[in-house]
């Protein structure tokens, strides 16, 4: 189990694993964000597929998952069956992985909540200082008239 962003994929035709009936079809490139068993770290190769078809290849560049991964002779790899899911759809697994490996990964960093929340209180000051000096300007008309 690690949570990683797919960094590349491409297409790598290997007949099949060694350690299982599985065929592959895509080679993936992922940067390890955190994994929950083994020390995967970095970025790693994994292959992915099933049979003739293309299952291994549900990854889109750049975006984020928790992934299944599986240990072969052949190298790591993973399929569209082994219960992958983007990273920001994953509460429920991540929590259960957290609580069964006994791990603390928190899928919202607060550190990436600070710059939005100090933007947000700037444009709400804004808008209230344009809104009092609105107000303000009207009611010294209203008390000239």
């Amino acid at each position: 189990m690690t949570i990683e962003r797919l960094t590349s994929y491409y297409l790598e035709r290997v007949e099949t694993l060694s350690c299982t009936n599985l065929g592959v079809d895509y080679s993936h490139d992922v940067d390890i964000d955190f994994s929950y068993k083994g020390k995967l770290t970095g970025i790693n190769k994994f292959l992915g597929g099933k049979g003739g078809g293309g299952c291994g290849g549900i990854f889109n560049k750049g975006d984020e998952y928790v992934i299944v991964v599986y240990k072969c002779d052949d190298g790591l790899y993973t399929y569209m069956c082994s219960d992958n899911e983007f990273l920001s759809n994953a509460k429920h697994q991540v929590e259960f992985l957290n609580t069964y490996f006994k791990k603390d990964y928190q899928l919202l960093k607060p550190e990436f909540f600070l710059p939005a929340i100090l933007l947000t209180l700037i444009i709400l000051s804004a808008a209230g200082l344009v809104a009092f000096n609105y107000y303000k300007k009207r009611l010294r008309k209203i008390n000239r008239a």
